[in-house]
């Protein structure tokens, strides 16, 4: 900022030489007076923080500061910037947290006998293992062929073929696994649904949503309404050469549409109505969806938003397409103006109604086996590098290796119920829809998660019993001024929380122990 007590050199005297010793002295103190102010910040100076740490960090970082930034030489700073430097340093090292949390600290360990209950301990036992994780994760490097190859038995998934080889090739990206493997995915999600299942009566899809009342399925009514998915794209002639992309919110007429669509062996894209026309053009145009499940708008916050302007240039971006199937969620049904999808849009309900029986019974399940590397989901990068690139995931490819990870190293397990705060634009998406895998309820949220209060989304892990919770650092950050959780909330179905999107600082694992639940997963 401008100082008036102060103006700088004449430029006769900025000699080049002068301009260089000074680039050349801040480019020396930067990296320190960074690291000085991570530490103060995160009160790593000294082990156990507290207020006795936090004043010798002010002093040493004060005296450090004169030293190396005000008063080094030939760096001629003006008295107001000498001053508000010695403002910043004194600001930061005084707001390092009281309730620090050093990183070598144990927040958490389970005792043997949940540890003895988990998937995890139960796999490494299977495939003769002795020791503990370390010595599990070296076999499985040690021996990929036969991890992957055990895993997939003792998932117990559903296909036909041999597993023998495990891969052709030997360095990616030009490498098969399981060649001579076929399956489906949807077959695998619904198998908890098949009639006599103990699970089938059990709850395996809940969607919660601002825009109307809760929507659920059991397994049982969700392998049926996949089924009626499934006849009405064979009626459009959908197959397993055929894609289809969804344009919708995370609501559960979306995993309901995946599984539809999977259970033809047809690949599925999709995004977020957050994103413009454009931009999701970019993304499908490289796919050409036959069929686009789309909706008519979505509530945020308590506020209505209409995608009816973006959803009509989408249509006409792709000239692929041959039906648009509507999920109504505005308030009143809006008017649409472009010809084109007049002549191919259909309801969600009519086309639920088009794959049914005569007697509107769902017709019976019928699953088209793909090889194992077959490209079952497109995922996209950012597109800040230009174009969005298609990100092709094989069935059996994302199948196993979700079904490592919620099974094994999340111990998700049927009747546990997970609910990840996402979008259908993000990978975790898929992740959480992969739960019903294990046999686990996935509940879909639709809206703003912290509307009204941002305690709501721990009122909602009370109420819907979740089991295992996916957020973010940035939610937690929000949440640790104010929000007790452990003090307003029943938690006590609670035992994995999920955090993605950027690093989990030592204050985020300090907030969720002491202030959400003691005994979680924080990963």
């Amino acid at each position: 900022r401008p100082c008036p007590k102060w103006q700088p050199f004449p430029r006769s005297h900025r000699s080049i030489a002068s301009i260089a010793r000074r680039q050349q002295a801040r480019a020396q103190l930067a990296p320190g007076r960074t690291a000085l102010l991570r530490e103060a910040r995160y009160g790593r100076c000294a082990p156990g923080g507290g207020e006795a740490m936090r004043e010798m960090v002010t002093i040493l970082l004060l005296a450090t500061a004169e030293a190396l930034l005000i008063s080094t030489p030939r760096v001629s700073l003006p008295p107001c910037v000498r001053h508000r430097a010695k403002l910043d340093v004194r600001m930061v090292a005084q707001a390092a947290p009281a309730d620090t949390t050093s990183a070598r600290e144990v927040m958490w360990e389970p005792t043997p006998e949940v540890a003895e209950k988990t998937s995890m301990m139960r796999f490494q036992r299977s495939v003769g293992v002795d020791g503990g994780y370390e010595e599990l994760w070296k076999w499985s490097v040690d021996n990929s062929d036969d991890f992957w190859t055990k895993l997939m038995d003792f998932v117990e998934m559903q296909y036909e073929g041999s597993t023998s080889p495990a891969k052709e090739g030997s360095v990616m990206p030009d490498v098969t696994y399981f060649p001579n493997v076929r399956l489906n995915f949807a077959e695998n999600m619904l198998r908890y649904g098949e009639p006599g299942c103990q699970w089938e009566k059990t709850e395996a899809l809940v969607s919660l949503s601002e825009s109307r009342d809760d929507v659920r399925w059991t397994f049982g009514e969700l392998r049926d309404d996949a089924s009626r998915v499934r006849a009405a794209l064979e009626k459009l002639g959908v197959t397993s050469s055929d894609s289809c992309g969804a344009y919708l919110s995370n609501i559960g007429e979306t995993v309901v549409g995946m599984l539809g669509a999977t259970s033809t062996g047809a690949t599925w894209t999709s995004c977020s109505p957050d994103f413009g026309a454009q931009a999701v053009a970019d993304r499908f145009g490289q796919v050409a969806p036959k069929v686009l499940f789309t909706c008519d708008g979505f509530m945020s916050a308590g506020k209505e938003t209409s995608l009816v302007e973006k959803v009509e240039v989408l249509v006409e971006a792709l000239p692929s397409l041959e039906r648009v199937v509507m999920v109504g969620q505005l308030a009143e049904p809006p008017t649409w103006s472009s010809e084109r999808l007049k002549s191919i849009m259909v309801s969600w309900e009519d086309f639920l109604a088009s794959g049914s029986e005569a007697d509107g019974k769902a017709p019976p399940p019928k699953y088209t086996r793909v090889p194992f590397a077959h490209p079952q989901f497109v995922l996209y990068s950012s597109g800040t590098t230009g174009m969005p690139k298609s990100i092709a995931h094989g069935c059996g490819n994302i199948l196993l290796q979700h079904a490592k990870e919620l099974m094994l190293h999340s111990d998700l397990r049927p009747e546990d119920r997970m609910l990840f705060y996402t979008t259908c634009g993000w990978m975790m998406w898929n992740w959480m829809s992969s739960s019903l895998f294990a046999g686990a309820t996935v509940v879909t949220f639709d809206g703003f998660a912290a509307y009204p209060k941002l305690a709501s989304p721990w009122d909602l892990v009370e109420k819907e019993r979740i089991t295992h919770l996916g957020s973010s650092p940035r939610f937690f950050q929000a949440c640790r001024a104010r929000v007790r959780p452990m003090e307003n909330n029943d938690l006590s179905a609670l035992r994995v929380i999920f955090s993605t999107g950027s690093p989990l600082t030592p204050e985020d694992f300090g907030y969720v122990y002491k202030k959400v639940k003691a005994d979680v997963i924080l990963a």
